[in-house]
């Protein structure tokens, strides 16, 4: 119990008074002096993992692999004389005349 009143004298008063709706204490962590209180139940999944889920579904899902995607910005001064996409569909590399560019889209 000594180890929690010393986490207890760490947080302060006003952690220890401060519940959450269900009765349950708040969680309280400290960096650098900086107190964040955890005041959501519920875990936040990263958004990188929102993503993937959804782009997996989005697969086979036919109407998605058909559509058309603009991309913007894409002209040159004169013209282009190349145009390659990578192995993964992800990005387009695109080569240009007069005067030399390559740009990537």
């Amino acid at each position: 119990t000594r180890a929690r009143e010393r986490r207890e004298t760490r947080r302060g008063a006003d952690a220890r008074a401060m519940t959450s709706l269900d009765g349950g204490a708040i969680k309280l962590r400290e960096l650098n002096g900086v107190k964040v209180y955890e005041v959501s139940a519920a875990r936040a999944a990263p958004e990188w993992a929102k993503l993937e889920k959804s782009t997996r579904k989005l697969r086979k899902n036919v109407e998605y692999q058909r559509r058309i995607e603009l991309v913007q910005d894409l002209n040159f001064p004169a013209s282009s004389g190349r145009c390659k996409v990578t192995a993964d569909g992800r990005y387009a590399i695109v080569s240009g005349l007069h005067p030399p560019q390559v740009k990537c889209y």
